[in-house]
């Protein structure tokens, strides 16, 4: 799964659909139907646009499988007022299909890729560079169990977030964190400070060839005054 971010300069100032909101203040939903189908947010954007598939700024999500044939909608569950049944969850993961979930009233979503004791392990679009925990409650939980941070539910077949270890994919110049994270580094030492890190399940473009075990890559990062550097 290639990981993208809403926050990404490539398209954070793009009009999400046809509402007043951009990419970057609302299309975490978006964004995860981009990881999952691999299009990228400012594409898929256009192509349910073309689909009427907004109102607003709303994504329908029944209307993202007439953009990518392969993806369907296994089951939707809204648990606003409810508490969520996570066994609907842990089926459609142990079943090999993929997860997205609202959060905190739906206020924001994320991909959730296995469980994890009582909390489940994800992938977030918010962040340009993560930073760990990547867990649900770790990060969103405020003390909360699931059942209740977790406010809608959509069990999605045709692509597959895996769980387990993953090893570099060389043919198509993919690596894929395995572990909680990894750091990111200027250069190709552990004597060089961290400049961010990545979280576990994130796939990572690389730009060249291994170097002391470390590949390089490219990542747009926050400079701190509002602005994002290569």
């Amino acid at each position: 799964m290639k990981h993208y971010s809403q926050q990404d300069p490539l398209w954070r100032n793009k009009q999400l659909g046809e509402g007043e909101f951009t990419i970057g203040d609302s299309g975490c939903f978006l964004t995860c139907f981009s990881m999952l189908t691999g299009i990228d947010p400012a594409t898929l954007n256009d192509k349910i646009k073309v689909k009427g598939g907004f109102q607003g700024s709303l994504l329908i999500a029944g209307i993202v499988p007439s953009v990518c044939p392969s993806l369907y909608i296994d089951s939707t569950t809204f648990c606003m007022d409810n508490l969520a049944p996570l066994d609907v969850i842990d089926n459609a993961l142990t079943s090999g299909k993929s997860v997205i979930v609202g959060i905190n009233k739906n206020s924001h979503y994320v991909i959730l890729t296995g469980k994890v004791g009582n909390d489940y392990s994800m992938v977030d679009p918010w962040p340009l560079v993560d930073e760990p925990p990547a867990t649900l409650l770790n990060r969103y939980g405020n003390g909360k169990k699931a059942e209740v941070v977790i406010t809608y539910i959509l069990a999605i077949g045709g692509v597959e977030v895996s769980d387990t270890n993953t090893q570099t994919d060389v043919s198509t110049d993919v690596v894929t964190v395995i572990t909680d994270y990894i750091n990111i580094r200027l250069d190709p030492s552990t004597n060089r400070a961290g400049v961010g890190r990545v979280l576990y399940g994130m796939d990572l473009e690389t730009c060249g060839e291994p170097v002391n075990g470390f590949y390089p890559v490219k990542l747009w990062v926050s400079s701190g005054n509002g602005e994002y550097l290569e």
